[in-house]
């Protein structure tokens, strides 16, 4: 039997829960397949069924980002979520934020839509 553990992150709100979780727990079951582990949810903690110390780290500094972006309105996706969990290992918390929190604007449309950086290198 493999031993839980768990993350605390607290949830400010339902809306909040409800945005970094995922629409039925989308996001969660997501990063459930992407580090292989199962992950559950409740009581503003997360439990993981794993003792792996970087799969532990890396998920916690993805629920510590992804409850900064639903505190700043930040709307994120399965998209955005898949690569967050490719950054994780290898990209400082500072250059995820740039990237997602302090993003500037490159270009505007015709139309005068703004256009934004969606990775790194962009």
């Amino acid at each position: 039997m493999v031993e839980m553990s768990k993350l605390k992150v607290h949830f400010g709100s339902v809306g909040e829960m409800l945005q970094i979780l995922g629409t039925n727990d989308k996001h969660l079951k997501l990063l459930a397949g992407l580090y292989h582990v199962d992950l559950y949810a409740g009581d503003n903690e997360i439990l993981v069924a794993s003792q792996d110390a970087k799969i532990l780290e890396y998920l916690d500094r993805m629920f510590k980002l992804l409850k900064v972006f639903a505190s700043r309105n930040i709307f994120f996706n399965e998209r955005d979520v898949i690569y967050l969990s490719n950054l994780i290992p290898s990209v400082s918390e500072d250059e995820i934020m740039d990237l997602f929190v302090n993003r500037k604007e490159i270009i505007k449309t015709f139309t005068g839509k703004p256009v934004y950086p969606k990775t790194i290198n962009q």
